[in-house]
């Protein structure tokens, strides 16, 4: 009987600690259940960086001759509205407000169409580069009689981007003012334009229509470096 007692006793002892072994089991198990659910609470990435935001510098005015004539074609035909020169042209003799409209190269042709209006008075014809030169086929403006060529020097298209932002690695377009240079202190009014800067490698290229402008310094505003 004694002996039972003892095995009884041994019995119950062993059961006690298995379950007190289970027990601490399951509180570490516990525990890792709680550190996990604190550092997903936390974030757990200490490493991510958030993609930098790059201001982009103001683009230099595009010189227009023969060397970048696909970009002028593309930039000038973006300005849907033309460009105004309040008073007027000296390379066209005009001295009263003259608008300057370029459209679309025809089928077959690499340079654009251009208008000029004055007063009452429209000039039509081709644009051809070597700076501006304006092949003027048809005129009902005083002083322009067709058919005439004239160019023009210097000539200058030019797009404000300065303090525009583009994510690093990304892509901005954007709506600014632009202007066209047509001779020495001749310069339109701001004309609409929509422009877009592509950052690659740190490296901000700038586009119009199709066209590129150039490529523009940045400046990192937010998050990581360009």
């Amino acid at each position: 009987m004694l002996t039972f007692v003892n095995v009884f006793f041994i019995n119950r002892d062993i059961t006690m600690l298995k379950f007190s072994a289970s027990g601490v089991t399951l509180a570490k198990f516990a525990l890792g259940l709680t550190l996990a659910a604190t550092l997903a609470a936390c974030g757990g990435d200490d490493d991510a960086t958030p993609a930098a935001t790059i201001a982009v510098a103001d683009i230099a005015a595009v010189t227009l001759d023969s060397t970048t004539a696909t970009t002028a074609t593309a930039a000038l035909t973006a300005v849907s509205t033309g460009f105004s020169f309040p008073a007027g042209v000296p390379a066209f003799g005009t001295t009263a407000a003259t608008t300057v409209k370029f459209t679309a190269p025809p089928a077959g042709a690499t340079t654009p169409d251009f208008s000029i209006a004055a007063g009452t008075g429209t000039a039509t014809g081709t644009l051809s580069f070597g700076s501006c030169i304006f092949n003027i086929t048809a005129s009902t403006i005083p002083g322009i009689v067709a058919p005439t060529i004239i160019t023009v020097t210097p000539c200058a298209f030019d797009a404000e981007t300065g303090g525009e932002t583009v994510p690093q690695g990304g892509t901005t377009t954007f709506t600014t003012s632009s202007t066209l240079l047509l001779g020495t202190g001749t310069t339109s009014a701001p004309a609409t334009v929509t422009v877009t800067v592509t950052n690659v490698n740190g490296v901000n290229t700038v586009t119009v229509n199709g066209g590129t402008l150039g490529t523009v310094a940045g400046t990192v505003v937010t998050g990581g470096g360009s």
